[in-house]
């Protein structure tokens, strides 16, 4: 059985690594304002619906029909 505080112990790690990486592209582009608020407002919305985004992503490309390998 999978608890409440297993699922939010997940959703929690996955945010913090989704956050980090997100945080570093971000501030490793040239073009994006450092100081602009909504900047930053998506870079934490985007890290918050990553742990729903980032596994229906996945399952839409995983159904996705590809030609075989040669």
């Amino acid at each position: 059985m999978f608890h409440v505080s297993n699922f939010l112990t997940a959703y929690l790690v996955l945010s913090a690594i989704a956050f980090s990486i997100y945080v570093s592209i971000f501030l490793k582009d040239p073009s994006t304002p450092k100081n602009d608020t909504l900047s930053w407002i998506v870079l934490i919305a985007a890290t918050l619906l990553s742990p729903i985004s980032l596994p229906l992503s996945l399952v839409k490309w995983l159904k996705t029909p590809r030609p075989p390998a040669t």
